[in-house]
């Protein structure tokens, strides 16, 4: 498969997608510190933090099969 310039392009916009979830996470989790409230925030939590996962899994997939098949990247 070839990778291209529009492929890198939504890879870098899917990053700092997942780069906004993180901050969004991290301020849920010390939110739920501070009012001692983590009884709803355990499924955004998970949700998101599966959503980051997801993310930065396909991206380094992309970078791994395009590295396999002998391309430059």
């Amino acid at each position: 498969m070839k990778f291209k310039l529009i492929n890198y392009v939504f890879a870098g916009l899917s990053l700092v997608f997942a780069g906004f979830l993180s901050l969004w996470v991290f301020n849920v989790i010390r939110s739920s510190i501070a009012y001692n409230y983590f009884s709803n925030s355990w499924l955004y939590i998970l949700i998101t933090v599966l959503l980051i996962a997801g993310i930065t899994a396909q991206f380094f997939l992309m970078l791994f099969s395009r590295r396999d098949s002998g391309a430059a990247i």
